[in-house]
């Protein structure tokens, strides 16, 4: 099987697009364990898009996104795509725009979609999977996460934001909150244009008179001066007021706002969560058809799974939460949870192993005894029944701290080998691969 791990090249930029390709290389790691031939579209010859858009008689400059009609698309820009993509047998996209979800399908491309899931409080930033491959979305629903944890998380968030970390914000009783987003945006673009607050003035204007107050919150990337355009076309309306420097959070905890509206902001997605009456001025930033998943992508089972493929080795990225978070810089509002201090991610880093560490049930095979083995087999002596190391100088101290020494030929098929990714992990998972044990791998 051939995958290609990619972005949306036809609507994105190849600069924008290769960087969130690499960010997801953690993906081709997990599934080349399958023994598939995957890659990532972050080294391959780059898709000419000023020429594609020429073959639709669309010129533009190489803007971030592209808002282009491809209803009627031509030979050429067909061949242009089948010439990049067509050797593969699936397409797992980042962020598939609705105009290019048409054209992979009316060209019967078999692709898996992967958006950021508009939920942003949960413990880790997670993803909502959908595919046109019937086979492949039936089994992404196995994974869905429940909504009462999200609802619970909600309630934890809201709890500490009326509890603990209080602001001195007052807002009146039966107040609705609008959302702005930026001016360009794949999730508002419709027939040629990007939407924004404006275009939906009449509609805000009447809901505006069901509410005591109107509050309104910018997108925290757009600069004062862009709002002031938007701010400037509601300004007669008489309870209007805009909010500055509020987390939104903190503002879904209140129980003066009752209901939030946007144009498709990922905050209506969470708004519900926090018991909050939403609406659409246009449509979600993505449908229902996607699911969504929490850490079950980081298992070669989940994968395996999904592409009915079967595999001896099972390999688990155990990764603490907010790692995706700060690997991705997908911080957002949840920020205001975290902190900043450097000295402190580095301390909480090494609690969340001990934690991770902690949580383990079962016997393990440590491989590595290098510095940070030394620092996990005193932790683990109990659940560690050997350790596998290549130095040979290790085995007799090894010996002399208690611990039993094997090598890879002694591996048992039930056997769980723990490793962690901080050194050589890609040369220990080769070593590894021929062998039908469990691989726990550990990240923060």
């Amino acid at each position: 099987m051939n995958i290609l791990i990619t972005y949306d090249f036809l609507t994105t930029n190849s600069k924008l697009g290769k960087s969130l390709v690499n960010k997801f290389s953690f993906l081709k790691e997990v599934i080349a364990t399958l023994d598939v031939n995957i890659e990532l579209d972050d080294n391959l010859p780059t898709f000419n898009k000023e020429l594609f858009l020429n073959t639709l008689n669309h010129n533009t400059k190489d803007n971030t996104y592209t808002v282009t009609n491809m209803t009627n698309i031509k030979k050429d820009s067909i061949e242009m795509i089948l010439n990049h993509i067509n050797q593969y047998d699936l397409i797992i996209v980042y962020e598939l725009s609705n105009e290019s979800k048409r054209v992979f399908e009316n060209l019967g491309l078999k692709y898996i979609d992967i958006w950021m899931s508009p939920i942003r409080f949960y413990k880790d930033i997670m993803f909502s999977f959908t595919s046109n491959c019937p086979s492949i979305y039936s089994k992404f629903m196995k994974y869905k996460i429940e909504d009462k944890l999200l609802f619970d998380e909600a309630d934890k968030l809201s709890k500490y934001c009326s509890f603990i970390k209080k602001d001195n914000i007052k807002l009146e009783d039966n107040s609705l909150l609008v959302v702005g987003q930026l001016f360009k945006d794949k999730a508002i673009m419709k027939d040629g244009i990007f939407l924004n607050l404006i275009n939906y003035k009449k509609e805000i204007q009447n809901l505006s008179k069901r509410y005591t107050k109107l509050y309104f919150l910018k997108h925290p990337l757009m600069s004062e001066g862009e709002f002031k355009i938007i701010l400037e076309e509601f300004e007669n309306i008489e309870n209007f007021e805009y909010l500055k420097n509020v987390n939104i959070y903190s503002l879904l905890s209140k129980v003066e706002v009752k209901k939030v509206i946007s144009l498709s902001s990922s905050v209506l997605y969470e708004a519900k969560y926090f018991n909050k009456d939403i609406e659409y001025l246009f449509k979600p930033v993505i449908d229902d058809s996607y699911i969504n998943i929490f850490k079950e992508f980081y298992k070669n089972s989940f994968w395996a799974d999904i592409l009915e493929i079967k595999s001896k080795t099972k390999i688990e990225y155990i990764v603490s939460d907010n790692y995706l978070r700060y690997k991705m810089n997908a911080l957002y509002a949840y920020k205001y949870f975290l902190e900043d201090d450097i000295n402190k991610r580095v301390y909480n880093s090494i609690i969340e192993i001990y934690n991770i560490l902690n949580s383990l049930r079962g016997e393990y095979i440590l491989y590595g005894y290098g510095s940070v083995g030394k620092l996990i087999a005193p932790f683990l002596r109990n659940k560690i029944r050997a350790i596998i190391d290549k130095d040979l100088s290790n085995q007799e101290i090894l010996n002399k701290d208690g611990f039993n020494v094997i090598k890879i030929n002694d591996l048992k098929q039930n056997d769980t080998v723990l490793i962690s990714a901080f050194l050589y992990n890609d040369e220990i998972i080769k070593h590894l691969k021929q062998t039908s044990c469990k691989i726990i791998k550990i990240e923060v």
